[in-house]
């Protein structure tokens, strides 16, 4: 969003003149507000474009890299407060900076990476009660998340459904499955119900949004999928965004509480009492952001702008960590899944984002239905494999390879879920 251009009862505001170094002549300013990797990727871009323009990064925080953040557990280990993974590494630009910043080894030619498996086992329990659904149950329950997982693919389909939202095409597709189905008992018709809905949750967890009816059934296509796995990045995230801010001017502490904007120009005044004055304003901070702070603009956006702006519905996605003073499998327990010994020697090949050293369990907590739907355990030779590949000390040509390697997001023995 720019600020900056005219309007119609604008206040005509003294537009800044800077001057480029060494001269007198006028340079413009361009204030970006919000260091994510939005405003830092903005900020890039304009001074690559242009010889003289003066940018400042204005961030309320103090680091950089917005919803990419990285903390650690209370007994030391590292963990990735929000955006985690590579969603796939060809043709990712995020990688793509990732290796050319020299943050990470290029593994895009290794040919054990160029697939991606995960070994899924799901266990059903139905609500208040404590024993795994088997049998019969066991295979209404599947059928019901397999049908459901259809109708999210055929959203996926080259002629999408003309549905008004993607709740009104499930909800078709479920009565659809319904009719077409002779169930024994009015239990078996509540364990398919139930194991929908379970799913639908599921669904709503992995794309962020609160309910189906809030998205358009061309949701899907705002989405691309990427060849590769999903890794976690060595390091965190946040260290991409680091590197990507160190040739800018990031101010950090500055909260805008106020964007004064004109024909003539762009006052910003912050929380700490700092004033800037500059040609334009290009603002990168969330939809939330603005949403919580209507007062920001002076004078306010345009009515329509304002509509939709408050017309935007946020999704949530939250994340928990265990930290487990004795590792699981070390104490004889069985392995995250409810996999056993000999199980876990059988699994194949399991996701490079367990890479870091750990059993990763994701867990998903609903108030009805299912409440269980855990990832099989990496078996260990696999896993360290991997984890030498994805984690090792980062290689170029010319410079020592025997700096330490940072790690990745989620390991051991914590669980973490969350994308980027």
């Amino acid at each position: 969003m720019m600020a900056g251009d005219s309007g119609q009862n604008s206040p005509k505001l003294k537009r800044h003149r800077g001057s480029s170094e060494g001269t007198s002549t006028p340079c413009p300013r361009l204030i970006v507000i919000g260091a994510g990797f939005a405003g830092l990727s903005a900020a890039r871009t304009i001074l690559s474009a242009r010889d003289q323009v003066e940018v400042i990064v204005l961030e309320a925080s103090d680091a950089v890299g917005g919803r990419a953040r990285s903390g650690k557990l209370p007994g030391g280990d590292p963990v990735e407060l929000g955006a985690t993974w590579f969603h796939g590494i060809h043709g990712n630009p995020l990688y793509e900076i990732a290796v050319w910043e020299g943050l990470v080894n290029d593994l895009r030619g290794d040919p054990a990476l160029r697939k991606h498996h995960i070994n899924w086992k799901v266990e059903f329990v139905r609500p208040g009660q404590s024993s795994l659904l088997g049998g019969k149950l066991r295979e209404v329950a599947e059928d019901a998340l397999d049908v459901y997982q259809e109708g999210a693919m055929e959203l996926s389909a080259d002629d999408p459904p003309t549905d008004a939202s993607v709740g009104a095409f499930m909800r078709r597709k479920f009565d659809e499955a319904m009719s077409s189905r002779a169930f024994g008992s009015a239990e078996e018709l509540s364990v398919f119900a139930e194991g929908w809905l379970f799913r639908e949750k599921q669904q709503c967890a992995f794309d962020g949004f609160f309910t189906p009816d809030d998205v358009a059934t061309i949701f899907p296509w705002e989405f691309e999928s990427l060849d590769g796995p999903n890794m976690p990045v060595p390091g965190g995230l946040q260290n991409i965004a680091t590197s990507l801010s160190k040739s800018l001017d990031v101010r950090f502490n500055h909260r805008v509480s106020c964007i004064e904007w004109g024909s003539g120009g762009v006052n910003v005044t912050c929380d700490n009492g700092v004033e800037l004055e500059a040609d334009n304003v290009l603002i990168t901070v969330s939809i939330g952001v603005l949403q919580a702070n209507p007062g920001l603009f002076k004078p306010p956006l345009p009515e329509w702008k304002r509509v939709a702006l408050s017309a935007v519905r946020l999704g949530v996605a939250d994340k928990i960590f265990l930290e487990f003073d004795v590792d699981p499998d070390a104490a004889g327990a069985p392995a995250a899944g409810g996999q056993s010994g000999s199980d876990r020697e059988t699994a194949a090949e399991n996701d490079a984002c367990a890479a870091a050293g750990a059993v990763h369990t994701e867990l998903r907590k609903f108030e009805d239905p299912w409440n269980l739907g855990r990832r099989g355990a990496t078996p260990a030779e696999a896993l360290d494999s991997t984890a030498a590949r994805v984690t090792a000390p980062v290689t170029q040509p010319g410079v020592d390879s025997g700096g330490a390697a940072g790690h990745g997001g989620d390991h051991g023995g914590h669980g973490g879920g969350g994308g980027a």
